[in-house]
């Protein structure tokens, strides 16, 4: 299998607005073996897909502790109530604009595209892209990180569909998945036609742990570095990780205490309040450990793909 070359990417998934019927849609409802929010989580991640933020309003605290140590960025839309689902994905744009090069978007209630239609996505060379199956557009919407500035400052009506019908380089990409089109909050959706999309493809999976007497760096602590670096705040990086402010501080605290020197640079308040950032030896304790989580993840798909070609073909 030829190897995916992806640029620095991003998913980002609306789940703020209230179901049209919260008795019949739960995100946190289970599809097959995961969640249906976990299933679009997983499916971006099996794309080699590192950054996910997932936008929460209704029911936040619910979904946010569901979402608890899956290794993703949750931000709120205070606003849900009053906002669509564009005021939502605008949240989301904003943030992640400048932290990468391209980001993929989807509503919670289409989670059943597949491994593939997401790397077919990557491939395309427009501002944005968007899968098309039987003359039919769906989801994830792939775009650009340089349109993201036009639709951040639509205000039209129509909400994304406007947005995106005011852009000039949007392309259609033919898809052979019409997990694209199922938004599970639609009467005509049967467990019959899910069936054939629950299944995930079988890949592997590396978690890589460094450890002194104890582990001291991982995956969770490494969105934690990353988060405060970014926010310059522990207490914002907890949030945004659904993760307690006194444990924020344990872990980083055990993380110190292992390795003998000083992480993050803590700055007491003043009149502009205080700010926390990570040294110099903890920014390249970060990027390193980055890269060589890349690095074993690349080897491991390789391997993977020499080893077990013959019993998991890897059409994903």
């Amino acid at each position: 299998m030829q190897e995916l070359e992806i640029r620095k990417t991003a998913a980002l998934i609306a789940a703020a607005g209230r179901p049209m019927n919260p008795d019949q849609f739960n995100p946190t409802h289970q599809l097959g073996e995961i969640s249906i929010l976990q299933r679009i989580i997983t499916t971006f991640q099996k794309s080699g897909i590192e950054e996910i933020v997932v936008i929460t309003g209704y029911n936040a605290r619910k979904l946010e502790k569901h979402l608890s140590r899956c290794g993703i960025i949750c931000l709120r839309n205070d606003s849900w109530r009053s906002s669509d689902m564009l005021a939502s994905a605008k949240i989301g744009f904003a943030y992640l604009q400048d932290k990468c090069e391209q980001l993929l978007f989807t509503p919670v209630d289409v989670p059943m595209f597949t491994v593939s239609t997401v790397k077919k996505l990557l491939t395309a060379k427009h501002s944005a892209a968007v899968p098309i199956v039987s003359g039919k557009t769906g989801h994830p919407l792939l775009l650009n990180s340089s349109s993201l500035t036009n639709i951040i400052n639509y205000h039209g009506p129509d909400g994304l569909h406007g947005a995106l019908a005011k852009m000039d380089d949007l392309a259609q990409i033919e898809v052979a998945d019409s997990g694209i089109l199922f938004d599970l909050q639609r009467p005509n959706i049967s467990p019959d036609m899910l069936a054939p999309y629950v299944r995930q493809p079988v890949m592997p999976e590396i978690h890589l742990e460094l450890h002194s007497e104890k582990v001291f760096l991982d995956e969770e602590i490494c969105l934690l570095l990353k988060l405060v670096n970014r926010t310059h705040s522990v207490r914002t990086a907890c949030q945004q990780m659904n993760l307690s402010y006194s444990t924020g501080w344990r872990l980083l605290n055990q993380m110190e205490q292992q390795l003998g020197f000083r992480i993050i640079e803590r700055y007491p308040g003043g009149k502009d309040g205080g700010k926390s950032l990570l040294s110099e030896r903890g920014i390249a304790l970060l990027e390193r450990y980055t890269l060589m989580q890349q690095q074993l993840n690349s080897a491991a798909q390789k391997a993977f793909s020499d080893i077990f070609s013959d019993i998991f073909p890897t059409d994903a």
